[in-house]
């Protein structure tokens, strides 16, 4: 089938933002289950006044982002992020209850400076994952990144839904590719399940060997007590 003029109007609109704005995204090094997606942007020529970068970031069921460390992180002035979908934060990977949620991030573009490299680090979390028989590391994907460019600035958005609807975006809203394509996946260290009697063993030897320690230590203050009493009642009779 042929392409219609509106698609080929779009894809060469495409290929002229590519050529004066250069997006890159890849995944910063974290510790833990702790990681940031890091967004490197470029603008090479100006834009109409007000236009908006809007980026969605789309996690699934082995990450996800914490709505109230996004709310107290301090972003630079041209960014606005809200997260939609309220992740149970304590839930592993494999839950039943384990929920999806999205991050939508707005950059306005005409307060970026031309030609300077603009960073900003979106941080997540990874789930926990269940052990495993035999491998020590498994891998999560971290969240799929969808750019978009629109002709307006967009403010902080209302929504009742639990995720991002992408029908909210104006039909004039232009799709753009990340230049430099960042692998997603993370390989996250899990427990085996052969060590779970080991561990439990080790578990029960540490209570019972800090119980003996603060028991011996309330018997040894209470005996320096008692030779305090004495000492002290000996003096009394002296005088």
């Amino acid at each position: 089938m042929k392409p219609t003029k509106n698609v080929k109007q779009r894809s060469q609109d495409v290929d002229d933002v590519t050529k004066t704005i250069t997006i890159s995204a890849a995944v910063s090094p974290g510790y833990g289950y702790h990681q940031n997606l890091r967004l490197n942007l470029t603008i090479l020529e100006p834009y109409p006044p007000k236009s908006t970068l809007a980026l969605l970031l789309q996690f699934g069921r082995d990450t996800f982002a914490d709505r109230y460390e996004l709310g107290r992180t301090t972003w630079p002035a041209p960014v606005t992020i809200d997260c939609y979908g309220d992740a149970d934060l304590e839930v592993s990977a494999d839950s039943p209850v384990a929920k999806e949620n999205n991050v939508y991030a707005r950059v306005w573009l005409d307060d970026i400076q031309l030609n300077k490299e603009f960073h900003m680090s979106i941080p997540f979390h990874m789930r926990y994952l269940s052990p495993h028989p035999t491998q020590r590391y498994m891998t999560a994907m971290a969240p799929e990144t969808s750019v978009y460019l629109l002709p307006f600035r967009v403010q902080k958005q209302e929504q009742t839904s639990s995720r991002h609807d992408l029908s909210l975006l104006p039909p004039n809203a232009l799709k753009l590719t990340i230049g430099e394509l960042y692998d997603r996946t993370i390989e996250i260290p899990v427990g085996r399940t052969s060590d779970r009697d080991l561990i439990a063993i080790l578990t029960y030897v540490v209570v019972f060997l800090g119980v003996g320690i603060v028991f011996k230590a309330l018997f040894a203050l209470r005996k320096t007590d008692r030779l305090r009493s004495i000492v002290h009642e000996q003096k009394v009779k002296r005088t």
